[in-house]
């Protein structure tokens, strides 16, 4: 995907700077850039989701993920002698 951002002379100096300061080019620094920025969201979302929506989504991932062994017996009984 491709986006076009437009920046002032001086925006772009000013990230250029930052991009050689960091031993980077300038695509890969507003990249990494980003994709701070989207975790960070991320994080701050999944900080303000309320205990029973988390709860709710964390129980359908467990439950959506395939056993890896299908015979193997996790039991309580299994467990203790």
């Amino acid at each position: 995907m491709t986006v076009t951002v437009t920046l002032s002379p001086e925006e772009r100096a000013a990230l250029e700077q930052r991009a050689a300061a960091a031993g980077t080019d300038l695509d890969a620094f507003i990249r990494e850039a980003l994709h701070e920025k989207l975790e960070e969201q991320n994080g701050a979302a999944a900080a303000t989701l309320p205990y029973e929506q988390w709860h709710a989504d964390f129980h359908s991932w467990i439950v959506s993920q395939k056993s890896r062994n299908p015979q193997f017996d996790d039991s309580r009984e299994s467990i203790y002698p």
